[in-house]
């Protein structure tokens, strides 16, 4: 890591930091929340007040990879930019403080690292790997590993897995209840307030296996490490880490210290090197504000310094940049030799308009057109359009037909 000299420190120390953690703690919840109820109005409204992709919107993940593989400049990924420009600023605030997968991640990882030796520091380039065959694969014309993006995979979670789910199970609980006279008002009026708001009157049937067994694996890693797939595999949070190794605001500690190790113990990226003075990485470092109140000495702080973060194992390489290119370009060319690239499945329907390779140039795999389907006839593809059109969507008309004049899914 490069040294940086008194003379080009201007700190800011946080004296409060267990109030700064409790600060977080709550700013997760609340984004969580709000996230939340924001894929949920984009999926009840038919005029929402927030456009139904706003939350994707603050994707940087997802405005490169688009704006990349449709060659065109997209305005509506214009917030992304508050999050980027934040994150050269801030560091990785975004990972620690508004990720909603992120804060999922968190309420579910044991409180302190496995006793078990974990993965090896290397795994975490594991994350900037993916990120390149993301990006390479989206300037060949592909967005197939946006099914990895971590905004995405919530957004998919809620519209087709959490609230379908919901809706099963309180229509289950409704007619068992409802055989008590007692109940009926209670139930009519709960029943009248969710239908047509949170929950649809038709239930809605998506092919969820693959999304929940997904989300499962990356809550299933923190039996690894605490915050692993942040730490290892998030293409997002490997783009943000780049982002964040020049950021102004970083963890820093004074001679004070001594050598203790209870904020290496406690640090839920795994992040502060003994060998290095505990030092840690600004683009591993999520802001969690845990470790400085753990220091017996007040040696940790976090201020405004200049200067960029590198020499450490797990760095980017040219090497891996080269690999991505040459094994995204190998994997794309073993999928358009695949028997469903020249004899399209019979089931394949795609929504009113869409040209098959400019769906597959375009879609992030989202979900949002499914979500606002009226009929539910929109689902997600799993072998119709092959590996290359993976959740992209299809019109299934046995579960409920096009409305040729609603244009939502556009």
């Amino acid at each position: 890591m490069e040294s940086k000299s008194p003379s080009s420190t201007f700190r800011i120390r946080i004296t409060r930091a267990g109030l700064w953690r409790r600060a977080r703690q709550g700013v997760q919840a609340a984004a969580l929340v709000f996230f939340f109820l924001l894929v949920v109005h984009g999926i009840a409204s038919a005029r929402p007040v927030l456009p139904p992709d706003t939350l994707l919107r603050l994707d940087p993940l997802a405005a490169v990879a688009a704006m990349i593989s449709s060659r065109a400049w997209l305005v509506r990924f214009v917030p992304a930019l508050f999050i980027v420009a934040g994150t050269l600023v801030l560091g990785r605030f975004w990972c620690g403080w508004l990720c909603p997968l992120g804060t999922i991640i968190d309420w579910t990882s044991p409180r302190r690292k496995q006793a078990r030796r974990g993965l090896s520091p290397r795994w975490r380039s594991a994350k900037y790997v993916l990120l390149f065959l993301l990006l390479f694969f989206a300037l060949w014309g592909s967005l197939t590993l946006m099914i990895l993006d971590p905004l995405t995979i919530f957004v998919r979670a809620v519209g087709t897995v959490i609230i379908p789910a919901l809706n099963w199970l309180i229509t289950i609980a409704e007619m068992f209840l409802y055989r008590f006279a007692f109940l009926r008002g209670g139930l009519d009026w709960l029943d009248s307030s969710l239908r047509g708001t949170v929950l649809s009157y038709q239930q809605p049937y998506y092919a969820g296996w693959l999304l929940a067994a997904l989300v499962g694996g990356i809550l299933a890693l923190n039996l690894v490490e605490r915050r692993a797939w942040c730490r290892y595999f998030c293409p997002l949070g490997g783009l943000l880490s780049l982002l964040a190794r020049p950021a102004l605001l970083k963890r820093q500690v004074s001679s004070d210290c001594v050598n203790c190790g209870a904020c290496s113990r406690d640090c839920r990226m795994g992040t502060i090197d003994p060998q290095r003075k505990y030092a840690s990485d600004s683009g591993e470092c999520i802001l969690c504000m845990d470790c400085s109140p753990q220091c017996p000495q007040s040696a940790i702080h976090f201020g405004f310094t200049r200067g960029i973060d590198r020499g450490w194992g797990y760095d980017p390489s040219r090497r891996q940049l080269l690999g991505a290119a040459g094994a995204s370009l190998g994997a794309l060319a073993l999928l358009n030799v695949t028997p469903d690239e020249h004899h399209p499945h019979p089931y394949r329907l795609r929504p009113p308009g869409a040209r098959e390779q400019e769906l597959l140039a375009s879609c992030i795999r989202c979900g949002a057109c499914m979500r606002v389907c009226p009929t539910h006839g929109l689902q997600p593809s799993m072998t119709e359009a092959g590996l290359q059109g993976l959740w992209t969507p299809i019109l299934v008309p046995r579960l409920g037909n096009c409305e040729y004049s609603c244009t939502a899914c556009g």
